[in-house]
């Protein structure tokens, strides 16, 4: 087992794209082989080193059980207002939501089937991504935008762009906290010209995930994201 485990990282070791979740399928390898050691440690200790390893056991244990309970509770809730949505009777007809946020678009978004008033069935949702980098994809295109160095501004004002000029006219909307440098003065910005347009309503809210401040990843806040309808 543990030669399984050295090859597999050897091999992922010379891949030049690295990424942590890669290591998935031999965590559970990993575990076995670490019981197995502490099980072999714990019979080979003396009863002081033996009950000092049960102690360690019991706080390591402790610890795991409210980090999963704060994870499953308070982080990465993201994907709360598309559930929300295809619980729903009728399907939506289409989303606007930022990238990477939502993923897998296709699960959430073709999960269910639906039944029109003909007995067909059907899903129609149409989900609009936000483009990661809107200012360079406008700018290629001749189009003169104003740039922040932040992604999340730069995507809320896309989304307003298209909207003014009637590119697309999704019948939910979902926006998210973000901050600028130390403030959301921002999100206050996009937010607030977002709801001057007059084409939506909010619907509901969802606590999302805990983020760091960008430049102060020591302060967490507990973001919030919000689900917009448009109006009849």
């Amino acid at each position: 087992m543990m030669i399984l485990v050295g090859f597999y990282l050897l091999i992922f070791s010379l891949i030049p794209h690295k990424e942590p979740r890669f290591l998935l399928p031999v965590v559970p390898l990993c575990f076995l082989l670490l019981g197995q050691f502490l099980a072999t440690l714990i019979k080979s200790s003396t009863p002081k080193w033996r009950k000092l390893l049960k102690v360690y056991l019991g706080i390591a244990i402790f610890v795991e059980i409210g980090m999963t309970l704060f994870f499953l509770n308070f982080h990465f809730r993201n994907w709360e207002p598309l559930a929300y949505l295809q619980a729903k009777e009728a399907a939506p007809q289409s989303i606007y939501t930022l990238p990477s946020i939502d993923a897998p678009y296709y699960t959430w978004t073709h999960r269910h089937r639906y039944v029109d008033q003909e007995g067909n069935t059907m899903n129609r949702t149409v989900v609009y991504r936000g483009n990661k980098n809107p200012t360079y994809a406008r700018r290629k295109q001749g189009v003169a935008i104003p740039t922040l160095h932040d992604h999340e501004f730069n995507m809320c004002f896309d989304l307003i762009v298209d909207l003014q000029e009637e590119k697309i006219r999704p019948e939910y909307v979902i926006l998210s906290d973000f901050t600028c440098a130390h403030s959301f003065y921002c999100q206050d910005v996009c937010f607030k010209k977002f709801e001057s347009l007059g084409l939506y309503e909010l619907e509901k809210t969802f606590w999302a995930d805990l983020e760091p401040r960008k430049n102060e990843p020591l302060i967490l806040y507990r973001r919030k994201r919000y689900l917009y309808r448009i109006k009849p």
